[in-house]
């Protein structure tokens, strides 16, 4: 299965990293809760105020070993369930592109995902695009969130076509909202992003001549 062969050793890497470096001791004392993760808890146990409160090594319930089968489940079970509502929705909508469904579907995941965890303005970042995951951010928007280029031409396409406009300039992509925003607000003003033709190359200006001494 191309999950398990392709994308399975990113997410034990997501998880492993999240309990080496976010998840906090669970040792408590009268001076209050270890905040220490376990990749810096060479000092013993601190409080949130940098104080030495016990001797000892990390604690925790949780860890990469009790949770990874309930984590692994867990994406196949929304794989799955993912593939099955875009094949009903194939079936019921013929007319409209996979693309475009996968696209709007991955879109509202997204902003399930940050109404949870109220709201997208705490989520920006220059190193990871939060609509993916996957590619480099490269464009910065007016909203403050960082995109890649495909999910900025995705979802610059998809909107187009749901308001029944064409680009008409190939060498611009206009984008009206940012999909991390929970009720996808329009931009002040329409969003204009250059690229260069898909076959350009680099060109370089190179002046040659001999500068002499006096």
């Amino acid at each position: 299965m191309l999950f398990k062969r392709n994308y399975l050793r990113y997410c034990d890497d997501a998880l492993r990293d999240f309990c080496k470096l976010f998840w906090p001791c669970q040792f408590q004392s009268r001076s209050g809760n270890c905040v220490n993760v376990l990749e810096g808890h060479k000092k013993g146990h601190q409080n949130e105020h940098g104080k030495i409160i016990g001797s000892g090594r990390y604690e925790s319930s949780f860890s990469f070993d009790s949770y990874v089968y309930t984590w692994r489940t867990s994406i196949l079970g929304n794989i799955i369930s993912f593939h099955n509502r875009i094949a009903a929705e194939m079936g019921s909508q013929p007319s409209i592109p996979e693309k475009d469904l996968v696209s709007e579907a991955h879109r509202v995941n997204i902003r399930n995902f940050f109404r949870v965890n109220n709201g997208s303005q705490r989520f920006i970042s220059h190193s990871a695009c939060f609509c993916c995951l996957r590619e480099m951010p490269e464009h910065p928007l007016p909203c403050g969130h960082v995109l890649c280029t495909p999910c900025v031409r995705t979802y610059s396409e998809l909107d187009m076509k749901m308001e029944g406009m064409q680009q008409k300039d190939k060498n611009f992509i206009r984008l009206d909202r940012c999909p991390l925003h929970l009720h996808y607000l329009r931009f002040t003003d329409p969003w204009f992003l250059k690229f260069k033709p898909d076959l350009a190359g680099v060109r370089i200006l190179s002046l040659d001549g001999c500068v002499q001494s006096p």
